[in-house]
């Protein structure tokens, strides 16, 4: 009986898990297309400041400032897009774990009440780090971050989607088990008679 209690409470927990994995995804790839966008439009800023930092520290280096910058322009929004995931996880498990007590009359609505904690933690201990880029105009990364605002609540839509889509999954697989047990199993009686 205590494992039946112990699957029951991990479930949800695995749905949001699953869920938060493929929101992850989408959020992943939202945020390394703002890193994208900011790095192109802030790249003449950029190279400035690779070319002053490498004659500051006097780096011997076969690389210019521009190959350099080219390697940040795939680096950057790779390991954020990474750190988007690993965010969609634990978001999903917390999503999860608190869905009763989230605001909102769906999984949708839920998901994207939790739009303002993904976009503040994400400024300040997350993939959203916009303004640490050195920018002309400075206003672009600002912009970046602005953008952010809408790509989490979006997060939060695709979680409460996902949500829905891996209990419905769930459901239908625990309904398929409950019918195969009570559907009696006939064999075949095999010999021939002639």
């Amino acid at each position: 009986m205590q494992l039946f209690e112990t699957k029951i409470v991990l479930l949800p927990i695995s749905q949001g898990l699953k869920a938060g994995l493929a929101a992850g995804v989408v959020y992943g790839g939202m945020v390394a297309l703002l890193h994208i966008g900011t790095l192109e439009a802030c790249s003449a800023t950029q190279i400035t400041y690779i070319q002053q930092q490498l004659q500051q520290l006097g780096a011997p280096t076969n690389e210019t400032a521009s190959q350099m910058f080219s390697t940040d322009v795939l680096y950057f929004p790779m390991i954020y897009g990474i750190w988007g995931l690993v965010y969609g996880v634990v978001y999903g498990a917390v999503y999860a774990a608190i869905y009763s007590k989230l605001p909102g009359s769906n999984s949708k609505l839920k998901g994207m009440s939790l739009g303002i904690p993904v976009f503040l933690i994400g400024v300040f201990a997350g993939p959203m780090d916009y303004l640490a880029y050195h920018c002309s105009p400075t206003f672009v990364p600002v912009i970046s971050l602005a953008l952010g605002v809408p790509a989490s609540f979006l997060f939060g839509y695709v979680l409460g989607v996902f949500y829905d889509s891996f209990g419905r999954l769930a459901l239908e697989q625990k309904q398929e088990e409950e019918k195969e047990r009570r559907t009696p199993r006939v064999q075949k009686k095999t010999g021939g008679s002639t």
